[in-house]
């Protein structure tokens, strides 16, 4: 439902006499939501918004927000339809009327058709003996319920982690977070802990019902340096996470009598001039935190992984561009490749194999390619208790494989110690083309790695299932999420929620109309159930 926001307590009614222009105002102090219907008991007669703030075609009041630093109020301007003519004058009114210059922030949603389970049915396919269903979807959040909890745009902007609450060991009873990327709303009324700020945030379902999102922290767990947002992206230099942090896959490790969750985010350094509609050009890497208090707080290790180029490179080369790295997803293998159960790993022979995106000009047609690092469990686990981080950036080594070798291996380097991203990291060797926005996760039936992916400029997610963490050919591929016409389908989250006798399997994403470009305003995010089962032979 729409709604206006003001503070009720110290609302005019829309039914005070016109002011010398003939226009009524209902004047409200942020934050307040008001239904139409509760707005129209105020305002009877017919009303126009000068900009709706849901985006919504219905009669009555509706109202325009106008946030950001330096505004100290909400007003709300109601007038009659042949009132429309005054816009601009009454745009020069509240400027001059006390509102502090600065730029106007219009949050909206735009009102979409509600989806139900028989716009996208469940799909399924085959690959390598074994079957994938995918169930009918879910609404897990609207683009107005994500506002109600106190966001601006997210959640998830990328991959959405997920961990047990009670203990390291799931039961059908536990309670879940959810950790997802997001910016809070400009204002303190709707999110009373870190306004205005983009980072990872706490999202909590409820215990029985993984699929929906009943609360949420409005208060940032890590945030970039400008947490912000840098209205004034410029040079080469400074910290890898200046202008944006995005997380993240996580997981719960037991380290002695400690739980541990380390969690992977996704930090940007942007430049160029600011692109009015788009996301700043930015040079993207990896880090790493870690919380020893349930969730509750994270702390930032660094830096683990680099793509290729150096970033003064990047941009000299591609000053029109984006070096993506993507979300970092990860799971847990051996030595040779296969995939390890989460379930009580060993750290000296566990390692965590985190996929990310590469480039380099003579590899994979010089595009951007899904490739994968890894670094020995036990060699972060000591990492988390060094309190400099010395050895964060030698931890993760890529995977390559040069021209004349029949085997690859794990040995360049995924981070420099260069703290402008100013030195190339090591050379890489694709595992997959043709696939953005990666989440992966071990799936206990098959016990082999679930791989789910964006596919580009086709709107859909494809599925693929490997017993290999380095080899993932087109036979590995399962199942294609489609649901086109109508809509299309990115940022794929695999998350397992269940005890570990009947765990769960999730994909979570985000769907909107295929002509919307992508944008918050319009974008559910979305969950369909996994089920794999082996195929009779």
């Amino acid at each position: 439902m729409p709604f206006l926001h003001g503070n009720c307590s110290t609302m005019d009614s829309c039914n005070k006499k016109p002011d010398n222009i003939g226009f009524q105002w209902l004047i409200m102090q942020y934050p307040c939501r008001l239904s139409l219907e509760q707005v129209q008991n105020l305002c009877p007669r017919p009303a126009l918004a000068l900009k709706p703030t849901w985006g919504a075609s219905q009669r009555g009041c509706k109202g325009l927000f106008l946030g950001g630093s330096g505004y100290s109020n909400c007003r709300i301007a109601v007038a009659k339809r042949w009132q429309v003519l005054f816009i601009v004058l009454l745009f020069a009114i509240m400027i001059t009327g006390g509102v502090v210059a600065g730029a106007a922030q219009t949050f909206s949603c735009v009102k979409t058709t509600m989806t139900h389970e028989f716009d996208c049915p469940g799909s399924g396919g085959n690959s390598s003996g074994f079957h994938l269903s995918l169930g009918a979807c879910q609404v897990v959040s609207t683009c107005e319920q994500r506002y109600q909890l106190g966001f601006q745009f997210g959640y998830v902007d990328g991959v959405m982690g997920a961990v047990a609450l009670d203990d390291s060991t799931a039961t059908a009873q536990s309670g879940y977070l959810y950790l997802g990327s997001a910016k809070s709303a400009s204002r303190p009324g709707p999110c009373k802990g870190t306004p205005n700020t983009q980072g990872v945030y706490t999202l909590v379902p409820p215990v029985d019902r993984p699929a929906h999102i009943s609360s949420a922290d409005c208060n940032a767990l890590l945030s970039p340096v400008n947490s912000h947002g840098n209205r004034n992206p410029q040079g080469v230099t400074g910290p890898y996470d200046r202008d944006y942090l995005g997380g993240g896959p996580a997981m719960k490790i037991k380290d002695g009598d400690t739980n541990l969750i380390l969690l992977i985010y996704h930090a940007e350094f942007q430049y160029g001039s600011p692109r009015p509609g788009l996301a700043n050009l930015f040079f993207g890497t990896l880090g790493m935190a870690v919380s020893k208090d349930d969730g509750k707080t994270f702390r930032k290790l660094g830096q683990i992984i680099q793509p290729h180029s150096s970033r003064k490179t990047w941009k000299k080369n591609s000053p029109n561009k984006a070096l993506s790295v993507g979300n970092g997803p990860f799971v847990l293998g051996d030595e040779h490749g296969q995939p390890v159960s989460p379930r009580n790993p060993d750290p000296e022979q566990t390692y965590m194999y985190v996929y990310y995106i590469d480039q380099e000009p003579n590899v994979c047609n010089g595009q951007q390619c899904l490739a994968v690092a890894r670094a020995r469990l036990a060699d972060i686990l000591k990492a988390v208790d060094d309190p400099n981080g010395a050895a964060v950036p030698y931890l993760f080594r890529k995977y390559y494989k040069g021209p004349l070798e029949k085997e690859g291996h794990f040995d360049e380097p995924a981070a420099t110690t260069d703290p402008n991203n100013n030195i190339p990291s090591g050379r890489y060797t694709p595992v997959l083309d043709k696939a953005f926005s990666p989440s992966i996760i071990y799936d206990p039936t098959s016990r082999r790695a679930l791989l789910a992916y964006q596919v580009p400029n086709q709107h859909t997610i494809a599925f693929r299932l490997s017993s290999n963490l380095v080899e993932l050919p087109a036979s590995t591929q399962l199942a294609i999420l489609d649901e086109r016409p109508n809509h299309g389908v990115r940022y794929p989250s695999l998350i397992q929620t269940g005890g570990e006798d009947d765990p769960q399997l999730w994909i979570f994403y985000t769907h909107d109309p295929v002509d919307s470009k992508g944008s918050w305003d319009t974008a559910t995010f979305m969950a369909r159930q996994i089920q794999i089962t082996a195929i009779p032979k």
